[in-house]
């Protein structure tokens, strides 16, 4: 089977809209529970007919952190860690060795970031912030 340059986006209807219904790993600026309105249907290199997103109504202050697992046991730990302090995180593993975590924008985000950051300094991991621009990459 071939491989698709799209990412499989959910979708929930709500009113004429679209909402995000998952964690977007590989897109940038589109996260949980954003309302999208304009979309076009196109089909892919599968030939598969696929909605793509075209304009995001409302964003819902969410962060998205994208997260390699150079250690994989120790950003396992660390993921855990970060999800027993912060009950309502998201946590997605789009992968082994790949992982996208959802938490709602101001201190608690700014927590997982210092998290994220200790555990890239020690080598557990590399993410970067997908929901802002010109941050480094992996």
């Amino acid at each position: 089977m071939g491989e698709s340059s799209y990412e499989e986006v959910w979708l929930a209807e709500e009113g004429p809209s679209l909402k995000v219904a998952n964690i977007p790993f590989f897109l940038y600026g589109i996260a949980p529970a954003d309302l999208v309105t304009e979309w076009q249907w196109v089909t892919d290199d599968l030939g598969r007919h696929v909605r793509v997103v075209t304009r995001v109504l409302r964003r819902n202050g969410v962060d998205v952190y994208r997260l390699i697992l150079l250690q994989p046991e120790s950003a396992r730990a660390t993921i855990s860690n970060l999800s027993a302090d912060v009950p309502e995180l998201g946590v997605e593993w789009s992968s082994g060795n790949y992982a996208a975590i959802a938490v709602e924008c101001g201190p608690r985000s700014e927590r997982v970031r210092d998290c994220l950051t200790k555990a890239d300094a020690e080598g557990a991991m590399k993410f970067e912030k997908a929901t802002a621009e010109g941050l480094t990459s992996f």
